[in-house]
């Protein structure tokens, strides 16, 4: 049952991204855009280790597995399991 908890915190955090993205002036955007990853991020039982390239350190367009528009606003998220 994990995996659907974490399934479901992925559609909902897609929906908050978008609807950030849509709301917000680009880099007021990309900023809440990386918060709202990097709280899922310390939500998941083993995210520091899977997603440790996603910091406040380095800009989020340049995260693994994050993909971003010509706007650098987040557009896909690919994770793998």
């Amino acid at each position: 049952m994990p995996r659907r908890r974490d399934t479901v915190r992925v559609v909902y955090l897609v929906v908050v991204v978008s609807t950030e993205a849509v709301l917000t002036p680009a880099d007021a955007a990309t900023a809440s855009e990386a918060e709202a990853l990097l709280a899922w991020k310390v939500s998941l039982q083993d995210g520091v280790a899977a997603l440790s390239g996603w910091t406040r350190a380095a800009p989020v367009c340049g995260w693994p597995g994050v993909g971003c528009d010509a706007a650098d606003c987040i557009v896909m998220l690919r994770l793998w399991a």
